[in-house]
């Protein structure tokens, strides 16, 4: 006659890397824990005792990883009984919830490394079969394996050159895809160029024109990116109402060029817009067109065309236009802040802050 076994489940947890101890119903369950490594090898041995539960923790990193189980071997009373290979499988029950069963001799499934300590886990477990032929019920059992872990995709930046300008207030993103542990960034001139990191990103914020390189640090590799800081791509500029003279009729005007190339303010088109009353509005003009180099602060003097208009320079806002790298602007300065007209639409370009100090 047959003699029938159910085999209790062996677990494997993919959990944790320290020795702990488990007390239920008065029952001392044992774990011991195995650590994966990326690229090795880690020979597993199971007993098939409910006392004893074995815990193997996969490392940390921005990518999925896959798990081959190989080797599978299910030993009874110190014989191999491969027929029983089959109903081993991984329970992925802290991330997909999927089972994978071993097909070959082999199991195979991929898991994000980017989870928690707790939901990289899974657990080997084989299904409650019947045993053939007869064995003795009070034999030890044991399932053997060899567990490797590797990469789906090597580690790699995703740009390893990159060129901003000052304009660029929001940065260049730079990744590092399927890292597969932490992240060191480091900047090679922090003059030229800072950045904000943020776990497998970092942002590359222009400061100075100049070249330097971005740095990455992982799993013993280094990579590197080169940044090239350009100036200013658009005009940056700005100026104030300083003062009105109604006994020469002039609107005076602190202006500053933040942009890197010269400009120049066109001697025509210049008008003063009162911010109540129309009839206050004025045209303006310059001495002549007026050059301003990078960086430098010039006073511009609009003397008013026509009669003496509302003396309180508060009220008005002077427009006027500007010539940069071959382009024509349109811009309006008011007593604290400077636009630009774009698409229609005048946008805030600096403020007093910016250039009030000079």
């Amino acid at each position: 006659m047959k003699r029938f076994l159910k085999i209790s489940s062996l677990s494997l947890i993919i959990f944790s890397c320290v020795l702990c101890i488990a007390i239920c119903n008065d029952i001392e369950v044992l774990a011991k824990t195995y650590n994966l490594r990326i690229g090795e090898v880690t020979s597993v041995e199971i007993k098939a005792d409910e006392d004893e539960f074995q815990f193997i923790r996969i490392p940390f990193g921005y990518c999925d990883f896959r798990i081959e189980i190989t080797d599978i071997q299910v030993w009874v009373g110190g014989e191999v009984h491969n027929e029983y290979v089959q109903y081993v499988y991984a329970d992925d029950v802290y991330d997909t919830g999927k089972e994978y069963y071993a097909s070959n001799g082999v199991i195979s499934f991929k898991k994000d490394g980017r989870e928690s300590d707790y939901e990289r886990a899974f657990l080997l477990e084989m299904d409650d079969i019947e045993l053939y032929p007869e064995v003795d019920i009070t034999e030890e059992y044991i399932i053997k394996c060899n567990i490797r872990i590797s990469k789906v995709s090597e580690a790699k930046l995703s740009k390893t050159n990159i060129t901003c300008y000052l304009d660029d207030i929001h940065g260049k993103t730079v990744k590092l895809n399927n890292a597969s542990d932490k992240i060191v960034w480091t900047i090679s001139n922090k003059k030229v160029a800072s950045v904000y990191r943020e776990d497998n990103s970092v942002t590359v914020y222009p400061k100075n024109p100049g070249t330097c390189y971005l740095k990455a640090k992982c799993g013993g590799q280094s990579f590197r990116c080169k940044v090239k800081v350009k100036g200013r791509k658009y005009v940056y500029a700005g100026g104030y109402i300083y003062s009105y003279n109604t006994r020469t009729n002039t609107f005076l005007m602190k202006f500053k060029n933040c942009s890197d190339k010269v400009m120049r303010i066109k001697s025509s088109d210049a008008i003063a817009v009162d911010s109540d009353y129309a009839a206050y509005d004025r045209k303006l003009k310059l001495s002549g067109t007026i050059s301003i180099k990078p960086g430098k602060v010039r006073w511009l003097k609009f003397k008013v065309v026509g009669n003496l208009t509302w003396y309180n320079v508060d009220d008005f806002c002077i427009n006027y236009t500007v010539l940069y790298k071959g382009k024509k602007y349109r811009m309006a300065s008011d007593n604290e802040t400077t636009w630009i007209r774009k698409k229609g639409r005048w946008k805030e370009l600096l403020t007093f802050d910016c250039i009030g100090s000079f």
